[in-house]
């Protein structure tokens, strides 16, 4: 019985370290799920601000915010900001648990890369939007514009994602040469294929250069 009970604690110690990220990639997954919390949150408030303001219950200070201010830092936060860093925070907690149970050492650097290039660049845009520079919503319908501070922060955070998308290319590409002869995990398969699609741009560059 005595054995028994052993052998079950064992299995259950077992199976409890096998669901448990390494220290290494449960900083950057909750690092990407944390700034994306936030981003969501703030994202809200702005949205029942904006709200409460258009149906006539409140009465925002136009001084230092506005109806247009708070749609914008709700689109984009939302929008763009929560979506990007939550998805990449998914698939990389996604891939560390259906390709070997970690990421590779290699690819948790671009992993940080692109965090910190994403970080800077939402904190650059929504300074912009909170000092009344960049009133033109998420999607910056011309012949609306913004402080060019505010394209500069959106870019980092596309080029960020690129990156991000690059790490989980790494990771696919690094298990696929290991087990050729294997099938890939559907969810491995269906991360790497958009993100690779995502980093199209980069390459159509040279080409579209060419053609000329």
């Amino acid at each position: 019985m005595k054995r028994q009970e052993v052998h079950m604690n064992d299995s259950t110690a077992t199976q409890a370290e096998e669901h448990n990220f390494r220290a290494e990639d449960r900083r950057i997954i909750l690092a990407h799920i944390g700034l994306a919390i936030s981003a969501l949150l703030v994202g809200a408030l702005a949205g029942l601000l904006q709200t409460l303001e258009r149906v006539g219950w409140i009465q925002l200070p136009r001084i230092f915010l506005n109806y247009y201010q708070l749609l914008t830092i709700h689109g984009v936060l939302l929008a763009l900001v929560f979506t990007t860093l939550f998805i990449f925070g998914y698939l990389y907690a996604g891939l560390a648990r259906t390709l070997g149970g970690h990421l590779t050492a290699n690819s948790r650097k671009y992993a940080w890369i692109g965090f910190y290039l994403m970080a800077i660049g939402t904190i650059l845009a929504m300074v912009k939007m909170m000092t009344n520079e960049a009133n033109v919503l998420y999607t910056f319908y011309a012949p609306m514009h913004a402080s060019p501070w505010f394209y500069v922060g959106l870019a980092l955070l596309i080029v960020g994602s690129w990156v991000a998308s690059l790490v989980v290319i790494m990771n696919y590409w690094r298990w696929r040469r290991a087990h050729r002869k294997e099938s890939s995990p559907l969810f491995a398969y269906m991360a790497w294929l958009p993100s690779f699609c995502g980093c199209m741009p980069v390459f159509s560059w040279p080409l579209r250069w060419w053609s000329n």
